[in-house]
């Protein structure tokens, strides 16, 4: 082998080993950045700190839902200890998004926050309690990675995503749509579609090495994604007009909301060739459907940054 091709052969490894970190973290990135810059022109940091929790929330649902799609046992290690990691990042979002929230409600800075303070938070307020859950979900499904990545006996994926999918829509519950119970509905619908949606592409990046594997996959996923896609289109729909009825909006929230349906938009038509010249194309490469996912799932990422702004504006 030349000089040359030995430093492309390299790098090619090296590109595959970073692939798991790099791919997501563009979703992550992607996610907190449009966040941060249609929350206002101050940058409040609380929208762009809250958008990284659901796209680490997908990728625990995608990493499961993949893994069921795999052969049986293939790598199952390696898929665990992928589990591990973002069900302890969703943790951690969840976590100092409800301390913040509370420090906010309480009117002091975080490191001021209290026992007691916090305490009474969970014990007295929505907030508390529903953040309780969307801090103790992922904490669980961390213990179930971690005895899992050592071999247990098995978790069903069902009872997986059954903890996962209470997680996720614990944070919507805390927003203006839980004031009424057909808004908590088509809110918690809405979360839990898009994290379907969402998820598999992004675990796939980090999980799917060949053409087959992806082939195979891509089958399985265009099926859930054409019903998660239409999910979120409806709830969505709904979630606005259920939120436009009970309460004034601002001139804000009505910007983003047409920003939301516009990238719906897009990602429709992407779905849409995608099942034209990529789903069903077993000669499709490995490379090439990584940027395809990533291109995907980076437009699905602004649509979570908004997502997130949207819930903190009146």
């Amino acid at each position: 082998m030349t000089t040359a091709g030995a430093a492309d052969d390299v790098r090619a490894r090296y590109i595959r080993s970073a692939l798991p970190i790099l791919a997501p973290a563009v979703a992550v990135s992607t996610a907190v950045a449009s966040a941060f810059v249609f929350s206002s022109a101050a940058g409040k940091l609380g929208p762009a700190g809250d958008a990284a929790a659901p796209v680490a929330a997908a990728m625990c649902v995608g990493v499961v839902l993949v893994d069921y799609w795999l052969p049986s046992g293939e790598h199952p290690r390696r898929v665990w200890g992928l589990f591990v990691a973002w069900a302890a990042a969703w943790f951690v979002c969840a976590l100092v998004s409800l301390l913040a929230e509370g420090a906010q409600i309480v009117g002091v800075a975080v490191s001021r926050l209290t026992v007691g303070e916090v305490g009474e938070l969970l014990h007295s307020t929505n907030l508390g309690q529903w953040g309780l859950v969307g801090v103790v979900c992922p904490l669980v499904l961390t213990v179930i990675g971690s005895d899992a990545m050592r071999g247990g006996t098995g978790w069903h994926p069902a009872l997986v995503l059954g903890v996962a999918a209470l997680g996720i829509i614990a944070s919507p519950l805390t927003g203006h749509l839980s004031l009424t119970t057909a808004g908590a509905l088509v809110i918690s619908a809405h979360a839990v579609a898009a994290a379907v949606w969402m998820g598999p592409l992004l675990a796939a990046t980090s999980l799917l090495s060949s053409s087959a594997a992806w082939s195979g996959v891509l089958r399985r996923y265009s099926r859930v994604a054409w019903w998660s896609a239409w999910t979120v289109a409806a709830s969505g729909a709904m979630a606005g007009v259920v939120r436009m009825t009970t309460a004034e909006v601002t001139r804000s929230y009505l910007v983003l909301f047409g920003l939301k349906i516009a990238v719906l938009v897009v990602l429709f038509a992407c779905g849409a060739r995608a099942r034209r010249v990529w789903v069903g194309r077993p000669d499709t490469s490995s490379r090439t459907s990584v940027r395809r996912a990533t291109t995907e799932f980076a437009v699905m990422a602004v649509a979570v940054g908004i997502a997130a702004t949207l819930s903190s504006t009146p």
